[in-house]
């Protein structure tokens, strides 16, 4: 029964050995498929994440494309870096590329949106101030003038002041004499504070070349300047000018009234000189004016040069310097223009003249007033200057075209003793010797 017993424990043995062997097989061929398949499905992962980097970096592209070359970059490296890894030390990372080329694909745009702003507030933060000093500054940049109208007729007006003279009444006639004409002037402060304020007031007469030398216009109480004027703002006062009978006589005659002004106006810390006038003109009576005779500038200033061999075959004078406030000499049609290599900017008027036509000529003017059309006597037509290839330094030019420069066609000029002592004179020492405006 022992023995029995012990032959049976050995079968089974044998069996449970069979039975272990074939379990052990199994187990080993099971083993080898999985590790099959899990290579299978590594390499799987492996081609998707090379795909997912190629698809990174078509996205990094088209971020560059759009601006963002750094971050299209930094995505790329990111992605490689990964993949790098994936093959390395971790398979299952390789899912993970595509959902991060697809997020580098949604960051591109914002991205690229944002670099895109980005560049218009910086090139804004250097625009601004770059502009704000060009308004501001003292030189108050513009083209270069061409001809035309630079500014409103009868008044000059800077970037930082603006002056309007006004007369009431404009017109009056002789049996209304005496009479008091009230001038009001209005100075506004354009941009800054005006400081340093003061006033320069010119007045001329004109009449008929027969009567003689006119009369100074009357005397008149001005007030003196505010210590400033506020930006933005507008100062305002007037004075009166009582225009008589004889002795003083004012009939039949055209009175032309110049206000300038000159003030301190700030440009960024310091500061700027800066002027600007305003004209208005009185017709009393029957003034003349299709014939020439009174000058374009106010009385008492330089004459450099005469009519004759030096402008040939012009009738011209030259009177200097730059800034005189010109107005015409007589009525007629006006045209403006430009001439480079000589005029530069230049006013024409042509008119009749006791049955002669003519034109005056008045040139290298840097500020233009007048407009093309009809112009009175006593208009404003602009500031000389040295505009033009002919100019030698700053002055007005002044020129008749048909007409000799001459008594009647101009009052004689102070200081000057005969036609012949004027004609072909040239002043260059500065001594007087050509004569004053009367």
């Amino acid at each position: 029964m022992a023995e029995e017993q012990k032959q049976q424990k050995s079968a089974a043995g044998d069996l449970a050995g069979q039975a272990a062997g074939k379990g052990v097989k199994s187990l080993g061929k099971n083993l080898a498929s999985n590790a099959s398949k899990a290579a299978a499905n590594a390499a799987k992962a492996v081609k998707m994440g090379t795909q997912a980097a190629k698809v990174a970096a078509t996205a990094a592209s088209a971020a560059a494309t759009a601006g963002l070359a750094l971050a299209a970059a930094a995505i790329q490296a990111a992605v490689e870096k990964l993949v790098g890894k994936m093959k390395k030390e971790h398979i299952a990372a390789a899912i993970l590329a595509p959902f991060l080329a697809i997020i580098g694909a949604f960051l591109a745009i914002p991205l690229a949106i944002l670099g895109t702003v980005a560049i218009a507030i910086l090139a804004l933060i250097v625009l601004v101030p770059s502009i704000s000093f060009i308004i501001n500054s003292g030189a108050y940049i513009v083209p270069p003038y061409t001809g035309g109208v630079l500014q409103a007729p009868g008044n000059v007006e800077s970037p930082y002041i603006r002056v309007i003279k006004t007369a009431e009444p404009r017109v009056l006639t002789n049996d209304q004499l005496p009479y008091p004409v009230q001038y009001t002037i209005q100075i506004t402060a354009k941009q800054g504070a005006l400081t340093n304020i003061t006033y320069n007031n010119e007045c001329s007469v004109i009449w008929d070349n027969n009567r003689g030398t006119p009369p100074g216009c009357p005397s008149a109480s001005i007030p003196d300047p505010p210590d400033a004027i506020p930006a933005g703002t507008t100062f305002t006062f007037t004075y009166t000018m009582t225009f008589t009978l004889p002795p003083t006589d004012y009939t039949d005659t055209l009175v032309v009234d110049v206000f300038t002004v000159s003030a301190d106006a700030p440009v960024g810390t310091s500061t700027n000189r800066s002027t600007a006038s305003g004209t208005a003109t009185v017709r009393i009576g029957n003034p003349p004016d299709e014939c020439p005779g009174p000058w374009p500038v106010r009385q008492g200033l330089r004459i450099s040069q005469g009519p004759g061999p030096q402008h040939y075959p012009s009738e011209s004078v030259d009177v200097p310097p730059a800034g005189l406030q010109v107005v015409a000499t007589h009525s007629g049609v006006a045209s403006v223009g430009w001439e480079g290599a000589g005029y530069g900017n230049y006013v024409r008027i042509s008119s009749i003249c006791n049955g002669v036509r003519f034109w005056s000529t008045y040139a290298h003017l840097e500020v233009v007033t007048a407009q093309n059309g009809v112009i009175k006597l006593g208009d404003p037509i602009g500031i000389s200057g040295a505009t033009g290839g002919g100019a030698r330094g700053a002055h007005i030019h002044y020129d008749f075209g048909g007409l000799r420069m001459w008594e009647p066609n101009i009052y004689r000029p102070q200081g000057i003793s005969s036609e012949s002592a004027f004609r072909g004179c040239v002043d260059s020492a500065g001594v007087g010797l050509c004569g004053y405006v009367p």
